[in-house]
C-alpha cells in the first residue's frame, strides 16, 4: 500500500535551486512512517522558521547527511541576505520602551506637577531647568518633530523664548502612547514650529 507522504512541500521549504542533484539521504520519517521504500529524492533544503530549522538539522545529523555542512552555509547566507533586506523599524520602536523607561516618565512627569499651576513661560522656565537636563534621548524622541530623535521640540522653541507661542500642549492621548511606547502624531504642531522657526531665521 502506497503511503501518503506528509509534509514535503510545506510553504516555508527553501530548496538550493543551484544544487538540485544534492539529496538528503534515504529516509522515512517525518514524511512517512518507517515501512516500505525510503524517501530518496528530497532535494537538499532548509527553512524559513526557525522552529523547522532547529529540527530540521536534528534530523540531518542524525542521518549524518554529507550535505549537512552545505546545507548550513547556505541556510546562513540566506539568513543574512534576510537581515540586509529587512526594513528598519522606524524609531522609536515600541519594544524598546522597557519598565526603567516607564520608571523614567514617571518621575519626570510628577517633576513637572509644579508647572501645571504656573503662567505659560514659568512652566517652560520649570520644566528647562527641572525636568529637561534629566531627559533621556529616548524620551525627547518622542517629542522629536524632525524626527530625527535627537531634540526635544518643546526644549528647543523653550530654549529660544518662545515660551508663550509655543506652550505646553502634550494631552492626554499624548500622553497615554507614551506610556504604552507608542509615538503620537505631531503634525497638529507643525505649522506652528515652522512659523516660529521662520520668524527666528
Amino acid at each position: 500500500m502506497t503511503q501518503k507522504l506528509r509534509w514535503m512541500e510545506v510553504k516555508d521549504k527553501i530548496v538550493f535551486k543551484t544544487h538540485k542533484k544534492l539529496c538528503c539521504p534515504p529516509h522515512y520519517i517525518p514524511h512517512k512512517i518507517p515501512d516500505g521504500k525510503p524517501i530518496k529524492n528530497e532535494p537538499c533544503h532548509t527553512h524559513n522558521k526557525t522552529w523547522r530549522r532547529v529540527h530540521h538539522n536534528i534530523f540531518c545529523k542524525l542521518l549524518k547527511c554529507p550535505n549537512y555542512k552545505f546545507m548550513k552555509k547556505e541556510t546562513e547566507k540566506i539568513t543574512e541576505r534576510k537581515k540586509r533586506k529587512k526594513p528598519q523599524i522606524k524609531w522609536p520602536h515600541p519594544c524598546r520602551h522597557t519598565p526603567a523607561r516607564f520608571i523614567e516618565a514617571l518621575v519626570l512627569d510628577i517633576k513637572s506637577i509644579p508647572g501645571l499651576f504656573m503662567s505659560d513661560e514659568a512652566n517652560a522656565k520649570w520644566h528647562l531647568k527641572h525636568v529637561c537636563p534629566h531627559c533621556s534621548k529616548h524620551r525627547k524622541s518622542f517629542r522629536d518633530i524632525k524626527e530625527k530623535g535627537d531634540m526635544c521640540m518643546w526644549e528647543e522653541m523653550w530654549k529660544q523664548g518662545h515660551y508663550v507661542d509655543y506652550p505646553r500642549n502634550f494631552g492626554i492621548k499624548t500622553w497615554i502612547l507614551y506610556y504604552l511606547g507608542i509615538r503620537s502624531n505631531l503634525k497638529r504642531f507643525h505649522s506652528l514650529y515652522e512659523k516660529l522657526t521662520k520668524k527666528k531665521k
